[in-house]
């Protein structure tokens, strides 16, 4: 895995949490907020640092078939070679019924 770079994200809930959201909620709120440091490694850097990890890559993807993100993968092992990869891939079909 990349794990030389990080990226924190954050969600937005809708509504009132009520019940266990509540208190998870209320949990997160009392925490200090850590600002988070810019990545400045380049990708040369990344990629030295990756392969001094291990070189694995897990690709969580999903999509309507197995094959959706093989063209996205094979994009980056062309840039990335030496990077061995699994795929862990949610599929699903979503029919609507009126």
């Amino acid at each position: 895995m990349l794990g030389a770079g990080g990226v924190l994200g954050a969600a937005a809930a809708l509504g009132t949490p009520t019940g266990a959201a509540a208190a998870s909620a209320a949990r997160r709120a009392s925490r200090p907020v850590r600002p988070v440091q810019e990545e400045t490694s380049s990708l040369d850097e990344l990629y030295a640092d990756a392969l001094k990890e291990g070189g694995e890559l897990v690709i969580y993807a999903g999509g309507d078939t197995a094959d959706q993100q093989d063209g996205t993968k094979q994009a980056f092992l062309s840039q990335f070679p030496d990077i061995s990869s699994a795929d862990i891939a949610q599929h699903r079909r979503v029919t609507a019924i009126t």
